[in-house]
């Protein structure tokens, strides 16, 4: 029979699961406001308007600063709770790139 979780486990899980809603909300909130690159448009010219740069800056900067404080979390309590979050930040990077962005099938 396994021991029954402790309160601070549950407690992680439950930061955890608010962690990647709101990733999730955020991420789902300003990823459409990114728009997608013309067919007669270059990725040079698509970076060069304000537009898509600066919301693609905006959501890597937000989903960077969640990672660079989970990181710090992680290192200072050694949980996997903070890891898990920096993790996910990591692989919502990885999801958001820049040839991903532009919308030229670049997996």
């Amino acid at each position: 029979m396994e021991p029954a979780p402790t309160v601070a486990g549950a407690r992680s899980a439950r930061i955890l699961h608010a962690a990647l809603v709101i990733g999730s909300i955020l991420v789902g909130f300003f990823r459409p406001r990114i728009p997608q690159r013309r067919m007669d448009q270059g990725p040079d010219e698509y970076w060069m308007t304000t537009e898509a740069r600066a919301a693609a800056v905006l959501v890597w900067a937000m989903v960077e600063a969640a990672g660079l404080i989970a990181w710090v979390g992680y290192f200072l309590t050694g949980r996997a709770v903070p890891a898990a979050v920096a993790a996910l930040a990591v692989v919502t990077l990885i999801t958001l790139r820049p040839s991903r962005l532009e919308g030229d099938g670049g997996t």
